[in-house]
């Protein structure tokens, strides 16, 4: 089995299993347990032909916030007339203690944003996740949880 295929199926699983925990999602994610007053903290994904990039590599975030990855691809027509809005963006944990870090969609059926709940009890520490994007790209970021 391929990386790719490895990884759709892992996340596709990850995805089930948190809708299995999750109260009502708010209305633009599937996957969300915070609580609806939880601040959100933000990462904007661009990506295009020849682009990937992420605004921070390392983002800090507390327990019970939102993770926001916000889609930004780029508004011109790709190779072979590949629209970036319509590519499958994946956001997954690299290891067993980032598998919280779950999510995928395109900005075009996703809204443009990908909501990731951190955890109540999620340890304080350093994660590292994949964003993978389809056509164009894979990135290995962190993110901090972090008591302040």
């Amino acid at each position: 089995m391929n990386k790719r295929t490895v990884l759709s199926i892992s996340v596709g699983l990850l995805t089930a299993a948190y809708l299995s925990a999750c109260g009502p999602p708010l209305p633009s994610s599937t996957t969300t347990v915070c609580t609806a007053s939880s601040p959100k903290k933000d990462v904007t994904i661009k990506y295009g032909d020849g682009e990937l990039s992420v605004d921070i590599k390392e983002k800090k975030v507390n327990r019970d916030d939102f993770l926001v990855f916000k889609l930004k691809p780029e508004n011109q027509l790709g190779p072979n007339n590949l629209d970036y809005k319509t590519v499958k963006v994946t956001v997954a944990g690299k290891n067993v203690a980032s598998d919280w870090i779950a999510e995928s969609g395109s900005d075009a059926d996703s809204g443009g944003e990908l909501l990731v709940c951190v955890p109540t009890d999620q340890a304080y520490g350093t994660y590292e996740y994949l964003i993978q994007v389809d056509e164009v790209g894979t990135l290995d970021p962190r993110v901090v949880v972090d008591p302040s």
